[in-house]
């Protein structure tokens, strides 16, 4: 069994190719620096060809569907939804926030990834890491960051801060935060890794993938809005 993740968070991007006992076989860094409609799809298809894999033999699809940039979460799920077209693999939708969680340096603890989601805004979650597992503390959401720092430093004020919605307004955070390192491996490659935590969990997959924009909207507020591709 194959499973195939793709990661697409504003202008960072990457792709890997793991087996089913979650053991990565290849990755590749999505360069972005001209158009991701440009560099996407080639990008995969070269990491396919280097490792003699062929649409056909990839079983899951896991991939990032917010929250993020707009643009390139639009972009890197039709793409994908295109270059699947008509396969039978698995789809699973997994969120951005969640995976960059799980991509750093912490063995126990409570980890808030913050995305810089322009606009004045941050899209953050909070996430507790025990024994390798993930667990949502509170589900991802958009916000001011002079509203949601201070609440958030309150509330956790052992918690490890990470991403470029972090780095942006590090100077809204009243203490100095504790901040982590990330592994070596690729965002892409814990995207596929919780795609084969679904499908093991035995979780209905989602042909239908859909954006988790995240952005608070003037008639919903604090709700998530869900946008199909």
């Amino acid at each position: 069994m194959l499973a195939f993740g793709v990661s697409v968070i504003n202008r960072q991007g990457s792709a890997a190719i793991i087996n089913e006992m979650g053991e990565l076989i290849a990755e590749k860094k999505i360069e972005t620096n001209n158009s991701l409609s440009i560099s996407l799809v080639p990008t995969i298809s070269t990491l396919l060809k280097e490792n003699s894999v062929k649409v056909d033999d990839i079983n899951l699809l896991a991939i990032t569907n917010g929250p993020g940039s707009f643009t390139s979460l639009r972009i890197g799920l039709a793409a994908m939804k295109g270059l699947f077209f008509g396969s039978n693999a698995k789809q699973y939708g997994i969120s951005s926030l969640k995976v960059i969680a799980a991509n750093v340096l912490v063995k126990d603890g409570i980890v808030i990834p913050m995305i810089d989601a322009k606009k004045a805004e941050i899209y953050c979650g909070v996430f507790k890491v025990q024994n390798n597992q993930i667990e949502v503390v509170r589900n991802d959401y958009a916000a001011s960051p002079e509203e949601t720092i201070p609440e958030l430093m309150n509330r956790y004020p052992d918690a490890y801060f990470i991403g470029d919605g972090y780095e942006k307004y590090q100077n809204l955070f009243p203490t100095k935060p504790h901040t982590v390192a990330l592994k070596n491996s690729s965002i892409a490659y814990e995207v596929a890794k919780f795609g084969l935590y679904e499908f093991h969990k035995k979780k209905k997959d989602q042909n239908k993938l859909s954006l988790n924009y995240c952005r608070k909207s003037e008639a919903e507020v604090n709700k998530n809005i869900t946008v199909d591709v």
